[in-house]
Parts: C-alpha cells; sequence; structure tokens
C-alpha cells in the first residue's frame, strides 16, 4: 500500500515537472558555470551544489552545516541532522544514506549506509519531504 502511494506521488511530481517545464521551456534553464547539479524542493525552494560534496540533513541553532536544510521545505525533527551527502566522483552523482532511516530516490529505498547513483530528475525523498 505505502509503494503505491509512494509511485502515486512521484507520478504526480513527474507531471508537475512537466508543466513547469513546459511553462519555461526546457532551454531556459542554464546552470551558472561553478554549478554541478540543481536541487529544487517541494516549497520550491533552489540549491546549487557548488561544491564536490553536500550535507542534505536539518539545520539547527547548534550550528550543524546543512547545504540543503529541509527545515526550509517542512518544519520535521524527524530527519537526521546529517542525512545524506551527495558527492560528485568520477563524473557521477552518488547520494549516501547517513541517516537511521531509509532515504528514497524515486521510490526506491536506500538504507543506512548505502549509496546509490543519482540520474537527471530523480525525486529524492526523505521522511516525506521531496527534492528533485
Amino acid at each position: 500500500m505505502a509503494d503505491r502511494q509512494i509511485k502515486r506521488e512521484i507520478s504526480i511530481l513527474e507531471e508537475e515537472l512537466q508543466q513547469l517545464e513546459a511553462m519555461m521551456g526546457k532551454e531556459s534553464v542554464v546552470f551558472k558555470p561553478n554549478v554541478i547539479a540543481l536541487f529544487v524542493g517541494q516549497s520550491n525552494n533552489c540549491y546549487e551544489m557548488k561544491t564536490p560534496k553536500i550535507v542534505i540533513g536539518r539545520g539547527s541553532q547548534a550550528g550543524d552545516r546543512v547545504d540543503i536544510d529541509l527545515m526550509r521545505e517542512m518544519p520535521n525533527n524527524k530527519v537526521s541532522r546529517k542525512q545524506a551527502i551527495v558527492r560528485l566522483e568520477g563524473g557521477e552523482l552518488m547520494l549516501e544514506n547517513f541517516g537511521r532511516k531509509s532515504v528514497y530516490v524515486n521510490g526506491k529505498p536506500i538504507l543506512p549506509g548505502h549509496s546509490v547513483q543519482l540520474e537527471n530528475r530523480q525525486v529524492v525523498e526523505v521522511r516525506h519531504l521531496r527534492i528533485a
């Protein structure tokens, strides 16, 4: 049941992305020279990957540095401060799950301590918070 719901949500996100591309035109998305990748949150916040390694997680007042602060998408203290790391390795983007719970990439669970190669336009989900 949950798997079916996740697949449905991914399908909805893909449709929304197609609508957005149709409105903007695919050619209008231009990367700055120093941007390796661009992630867009479900609240339409844009996160630029400018270094070969970024941290996805929950920012805190304790000064924990994250590059993609999921608290900006929706306050959720169930997200680890250091949930995942995205790193550029040999020209490929790799996501490694450092949290206690699974991270989902296009609905497929990435267990804690495991990695997966990210492809263009994939949806990453952490505790119901999505970035693409």
